[in-house]
């Protein structure tokens, strides 16, 4: 498998992200985050969120999904 092949939520993200998109204006990708709860797995996933936040990848989701504490980490994303 080529290397760009096994990458491409990662360029995606990166076009989105380059092209200043807003959620749900892609058609071909549906980019959704799913984040994990379960007690001290949930604050791992709260420090991935946080980042993707810091990075500014936030409007290159289209939705984000969670369980337990990620839940409440998608919440207050």
């Amino acid at each position: 498998m080529r290397a760009a092949a096994r990458h491409r939520p990662m360029k995606v993200l990166a076009d989105r992200t380059e092209a200043g998109s807003l959620p749900g204006t892609y058609e071909r990708y549906r980019m959704v985050p799913a984040i994990e709860g379960g007690g001290m797995r949930g604050t791992g996933s709260a420090g991935m969120a946080l980042a993707l936040h810091e990075l500014g990848l936030l409007n290159a989701f289209d939705a984000v999904c969670g369980a337990s504490a990620g839940a409440i980490s998608a919440a207050t994303g």
